[in-house]
């Protein structure tokens, strides 16, 4: 048997350490204190140490869970990577991500959604490039075709985006000769993740195309 002999309270009051024996042990929020109804000099068996040690872990690491997402939204397996290099058990982590689903703070449809959508504003990116960056986040391939099907409904939308994207690059490619112009236009479009079609498409009916002229 055990005994807990201080709780030292943090200055920021949100977390109160705990010494079993004299030494230094874990650490748990005052609700959790509360709650697991926890007092200097109580004696406590080997199993009750050991689940307490398992909240105390659970809890630091799902705050910092929290604190990573709030500064932008994460996939699943960004928030299991993370937690994995800073040797969170697997079972911690399971009960982590669990917590995070439920409170609807993991979402990875909603991510998808939304980092795609972000990227196609910002970067131009196409399907390809998308499905490429959301796969590598961890995002299942069937909701990797959602969102590409979400915003690219029909060619028609995909060829303006890649107009817009070409637009872009007005001064950068516009002042070439026409084969050159062709050459940069595509690989740009390629880069970006178009397929030949979209791209053939989209650089022929740009009003500007010095292939016209």
């Amino acid at each position: 048997m055990s005994t807990i002999t201080r709780l030292v309270y943090s200055k920021s009051g949100n977390s109160v350490r705990i010494y079993i024996d004299d030494k230094y042990a874990f650490s748990l929020s005052p609700n959790e204190v509360v709650r697991q109804k926890i007092d200097k000099d109580q004696v406590i068996s080997p199993s009750k140490l050991k689940q307490l040690k398992h909240s105390g872990d659970y809890e630091k690491n799902y705050l910092k869970a929290l604190n990573l997402i709030s500064y932008r939204p994460r996939s699943t397996r960004e928030i299991k990577q993370y937690l994995h290099r800073n040797s969170v058990s697997p079972i911690v982590i399971s009960q982590i991500i669990s917590t995070l689903k439920k409170q609807n703070y993991l979402n990875d449809s909603d991510f998808a959604l939304a980092y795609a959508k972000t990227k196609v504003k910002l970067k131009n990116y196409g399907p390809y490039r998308l499905q490429s960056e959301l796969s590598a986040k961890g995002i299942s391939d069937s909701l990797i075709s959602q969102t590409i099907d979400t915003l690219f409904s029909d060619q028609d939308t995909l060829i303006s985006q890649a107009r817009l994207a070409l637009n872009k690059k007005t001064k950068a490619f516009y002042s070439l000769p026409a084969f050159e112009f062709k050459r940069k236009a595509t690989q740009y479009l390629y880069r970006l993740g178009y397929d030949p079609d979209t791209i053939n498409r989209a650089i022929s009916s740009i009003d500007e195309n010095p292939l016209k002229r």
